[in-house]
């Protein structure tokens, strides 16, 4: 008896073609797709290829729409952040040195806007992450330019949202790099120690990038 079945092959030269058998005889039928049709079902099946530098540059654009910081940029920012975050772990080395500087002036450029807590969140994990599998050498000058801004009444930082987000990443890059940049971490010990004097919502926000800054110290 005659069975069929289905081969799939496929060549670098070709397309790729899915060709119907039959046992002993010659192929009846041949169905061709072309490469890049099957690139898009591939990618349609599993989610895309999303790079880090495509998705920096896509924040960088969604922070230059939502100059007003107004709560319909957050949402999408939100979910662009968390994307980053996950592909500053998963991404090479040279995939992350690439887009440092690009990220670096987005996520102080999102700092400055004085983001909700929940992107308060990712934007200090994102900073911690990016110098641990990135370059180091602008770490010091990011430290110490958040410390200036909290130290400075001329600072950029306009309102409560932004001096919160300097407390959040200033503990989260001392928890993580302390042992990188002793005197910086101190000097963010001190900073949080006298904010606690300060309202209710810098009190806690100090007193959580202190915690934070004790451990990594």
């Amino acid at each position: 008896k005659r069975g069929a079945y289905l081969e799939f092959s496929h060549s670098p030269s070709s397309s790729c073609c899915l060709r119907s058998w039959k046992r002993g005889v010659q192929p009846l039928s041949s169905v061709c797709l072309s490469k890049h049709r099957a690139v898009a079902t591939l990618e349609g099946h599993f989610g895309g290829m999303t790079t880090l530098a495509g998705c920096c540059e896509k924040y960088a654009a969604q922070l230059e729409q939502g100059k007003g910081g107004g709560s319909e940029t957050q949402a999408p920012q939100l979910e662009l952040l968390h994307e980053i975050y996950q592909l500053l772990k998963t991404a090479s080395p040279d995939e992350v040195k690439a887009a440092q500087p690009g990220l670096e002036n987005s996520l102080t450029t999102a700092i400055v806007q004085g983001p909700a807590q929940p992107i308060r969140r990712l934007v200090s994990s994102c900073f911690g992450y990016l110098y641990a599998r990135g370059a180091r050498q602008t770490l010091y000058t990011t430290v110490g330019q958040l410390l200036g801004w909290l130290n400075n009444k001329s600072s950029p930082l306009k309102n409560e949202l932004a001096k919160l987000a300097v407390c959040a990443v200033l503990g989260e890059l001392s928890e993580m790099h302390g042992g990188a940049m002793v005197s910086l971490c101190h000097e963010t010990i001190n900073l949080m120690v006298k904010n606690l004097k300060g309202d209710l919502s810098l009190r806690a926000a100090s007193a959580a990038a202190l915690t934070a800054a004790l451990g990594g110290s």
